[in-house]
C-alpha cells in the first residue's frame, strides 16, 4: 500500500524511511493502490519516483466480499491467502517494465510477502520484514475465541511460515525491527539478518508550550482494522478499564486509529470517546496524561510507543507490547501483564506526577538519542551497503562453479 496517510505504523516506518533514503539516492516506490489512494500521490517526497499499481483493495482497506472469497479459495489450495492477496495487484509486469527504462542496483520490499514478485534479472535485495506474520497468526489464532477461527488462522500461519522462509532464504539480507523478530528469522537459515528498529521524528511529535494537558485523560493509538490492536483494546474495556475507573472516576479514555470495529463503535461505555481515524494524532497524545499500549500479539516494535514518548506522554504497556524498545520498567514506562497491575500502573501515573514527570523525561531522552528515523535511517543505508557485498560475493561464487565444472 501507499504510505501515505501516514495514519498507522506500517505506512509511518515507509514513509519516513523513504523520506530519509532519499536525500542519500534516488528511490522509486512501487506500490499497489485503489483510486482513492492516487489522490494522495502529491503528499509523497518530491525525491521519491512512484509507480501506482491499480488493484481493488490493500491492507489499508475493510474487508471486501473478493476479500472474502480469497480468503476461501486459500483454504482449497496450498497458498496462503496472505500470498493470494499480494499476487491480486499485477505488480510483475510493471517491475519489469522498470528494469527496462531505469537503472536500478537494489531491490528493498517492504513486507516479507512483497518479494513474491521478483525482478527480471538479479539484483541485490532487502527484505525490511516489519513482523513475522506467522507468529502474529499462531498468537491471534491461541487467543480466539472461536474454535473455527483458531482452526482457520493456524492453518493461514502454517503456510505463512513456509512462505516466508522460503523467501528469506531467497533474499541477500533481512531487515527486522526487533532483536526477538530477527533471532526468529536467523532460525529458519535467513542467509543474513539486521535490526533496523521503529523510529520517531522527535521534533515533529515535541508538544508546542501552547497545548495544555489534560488532567486524567488516557490515550490508545493505532490502526483498529489490525487485529492485535483490536484485541488488545478489547482485552483492555473488558479486565483493565473498570478497575481504572474504580479508582478514578473521573479519568476518560480516547481510543484514536482507523477503522474501529462494529463491536466497538456500537459499544457504550462509561469515559470512553471512540475518535477512530483523526488527520493528526499529536493533540490527542500532547493532551493525555497516559498513553496505553494493551497488546498480547502482534510482532516488530511498536511505533505508537517512541511516538509517546517524544510527545512526552508516560506510557503504560504490556511486555509484548514494549518488545523490541530497550526499556527500563519504571523508568522509562510501567509494564505490567495483568489487568491489576496495568490498571494500577495507570492510577500511579494519574495520581503521581512526580512519577509521571520522571519517566517522561527518561522516555524522551530515549526516543531523541535511540529512536530517532535519521539514526535509523543510517542503520539501513548500512543494511543496504551489506546487501551489496553479499550479492557481488554471491554472483563470484556462482562464476567460480561454473568455470570448475
Amino acid at each position: 500500500y501507499l504510505p501515505i496517510p501516514a495514519d498507522f505504523g506500517g505506512a509511518i516506518r515507509i514513509l519516513n524511511l523513504v523520506q530519509a533514503l532519499s536525500s542519500h539516492q534516488r528511490v522509486i516506490l512501487l506500490a499497489p493502490g485503489t483510486w482513492s489512494d492516487a489522490r494522495h500521490l502529491d503528499a509523497l517526497p518530491a525525491t521519491c519516483d512512484v509507480t501506482l499499481v491499480r488493484t481493488d483493495w490493500t491492507a489499508r482497506q475493510p474487508a471486501t466480499v473478493r476479500k472474502r472469497l480469497l480468503q476461501g479459495r486459500s483454504l482449497l489450495q496450498s497458498r496462503s491467502f496472505l500470498e493470494l492477496a499480494t499476487r491480486a495487484a499485477p505488480m510483475a509486469p510493471v517491475i519489469d517494465r522498470l528494469f527496462q527504462t531505469r537503472n536500478i542496483d537494489l531491490v528493498h520490499y517492504e513486507f516479507t510477502q512483497t518479494a513474491i514478485v521478483a525482478p527480471p534479472v538479479p539484483r541485490p535485495s532487502v527484505i525490511d520484514a516489519h513482523n513475522v506474520e506467522h507468529e502474529l497468526l499462531y498468537r491471534v489464532a491461541r487467543d480466539s475465541p472461536s474454535p473455527l477461527s483458531r482452526i482457520l488462522k493456524s492453518i493461514e500461519a502454517r503456510k505463512v511460515r513456509a512462505l516466508e522462509t522460503r523467501l528469506w532464504y531467497q533474499a541477500d539480507l533481512v531487515v527486522a525491527t526487533s532483536a526477538r523478530d530477527a533471532e526468529t528469522i536467523r532460525g529458519t537459515d535467513a542467509t543474513a539478518t539486521r535490526v533496523v528498529a521503529n523510529g520517531v521524528d522527535a521534533s515533529y511529535f515535541a508538544p508546542p508550550d501552547s497545548v495544555p494537558r489534560r488532567d486524567r485523560q488516557i490515550v490508545f493509538t493505532g490502526a483498529l482494522q489490525h487485529e492485535p490492536n483490536a484485541a488488545g483494546i478489547r482485552w483492555y474495556l473488558d479486565h483493565v478499564h473498570p478497575l481504572v475507573i474504580r479508582s478514578c472516576p473521573d479519568s476518560h479514555l480516547t481510543i484514536v486509529g482507523p477503522n474501529p470495529p462494529r463491536w466497538l463503535t456500537d459499544r457504550q461505555l462509561k469515559n470512553v470517546t471512540v475518535a477512530g481515524r483523526v488527520e493528526d494524532v499529536r493533540p490527542y497524545l500532547w493532551q493525555a496524561s497516559v498513553s496505553i499500549v494493551p497488546l498480547h500479539a502482534g510482532g516488530g516494535t511498536r511505533l505508537k510507543i517512541v511516538e509517546s514518548f517524544a510527545a512526552g506522554v508516560p506510557v503504560v504497556s504490556t511486555s509484548l507490547g514494549a518488545e523490541g524498545i530497550d526499556i527500563r520498567h519504571a523508568q522509562d514506562a510501567i509494564i505490567a501483564d495483568e489487568p491489576s497491575t496495568f490498571a494500577s500502573g495507570i492510577v500511579r501515573l494519574l495520581d503521581d506526577h512526580t512519577l509521571a514527570s520522571r519517566i517522561r523525561d527518561n522516555a524522551l531522552i530515549l526516543a531523541q538519542s535511540r529512536y530517532d528515523w535519521n539514526t535509523i535511517a543510517s542503520d539501513l543505508l548500512d543494511s543496504h551497503r551489506e546487501a551489496r557485498e553479499m550479492f557481488a560475493r554471491h554472483q563470484r561464487e556462482a562464476t567460480m562453479r561454473e568455470l570448475n565444472r
